[in-house]
């Protein structure tokens, strides 16, 4: 009997599945492998004894990954705080003839605030049609014609300064028509005169300052947008990347 239970015992213990089972020796010891976590327990009356569906493998979160989900202390998590955040806008409101005039707006809108700041601008205008006799070689040279020119009895001025050095100036106009006119009245007198185009810019003065539309209606945007009816130009750009234009001291 002994005998028996030792041999009973035995089978027992000897690993199921072993390639050594049916050798009769035991496994060593570097052939074993750790077992993995146990399988659930079916709850299905149906089952046959073995629980279906993968081996259950949890997955834990290390610290590290836990505290990326939490959110920065101070943080703003509201569904609609990035929502009503606009971005500002800068707006260029003109024109004026002088500074003061520009100061002077400023203190009576209630829509432009004090810290708006004067600045200079250059704005290019359409050019004037310019009927001339080409540059001298000299100012002698063109000296010497300018006075035959207005011996003639024609009215010429001596161009002193610029691209156009030392030339003959005999009108300058605004309507192209009128020029081609005068143009071809001066050619038939015999003198060389060209038509030329005459750049021009006007300095004005506008005021220039920061604009930010607050909550979903805008309401503070609305009110200096209704400053396009009060003056010749109001313009609108964003504040970002934008160079202010220059000064006035």
């Amino acid at each position: 009997m002994a005998n028996i239970g030792l041999w009973f015992g035995a089978d027992l213990l000897r690993p199921q599945g072993s390639a050594d089972a049916g050798s009769g020796r035991l496994p060593r010891v570097s052939d074993l492998q750790v077992a993995g976590p146990a399988e659930p327990v079916s709850t299905d009356s149906s089952a046959s004894g073995q629980a279906s569906g993968p081996p259950f493998n949890p997955v834990l979160a290390s610290r590290d990954e836990v505290a990326d989900d939490e959110p920065e202390p101070g943080a703003d998590v509201s569904s609609g705080a990035q929502a009503d955040q606009v971005p500002p806008l800068c707006l260029q409101v003109g024109w004026f003839d002088t500074p003061e005039q520009a100061l002077a707006a400023r203190e009576d809108q209630e829509r432009i605030p004090a810290t708006a700041e004067v600045v200079e601008i250059s704005r290019p205008l359409p050019s004037f049609h310019w009927v001339l006799l080409p540059p001298a070689e000299s100012r002698a040279a063109a000296y010497e014609r300018f006075q035959e020119v207005r011996a003639r009895g024609i009215d010429a001025y001596l161009v002193t300064e610029g691209p156009q050095e030392n030339a003959i100036s005999l009108g300058l106009f605004e309507s192209r028509r009128a020029a081609e006119n005068v143009l071809s009245q001066r050619q038939s007198q015999g003198l060389e005169a060209i038509l030329a185009s005459f750049p021009r810019n006007q300095i004005r003065y506008a005021l220039f300052f920061e604009a930010t539309a607050k909550g979903p209606e805008n309401r503070d945007l609305a009110a200096l947008e209704r400053l396009e009816s009060e003056f010749e130009s109001v313009v609108k750009s964003r504040c970002e990347g934008v160079a202010t234009p220059q000064k006035n001291p």
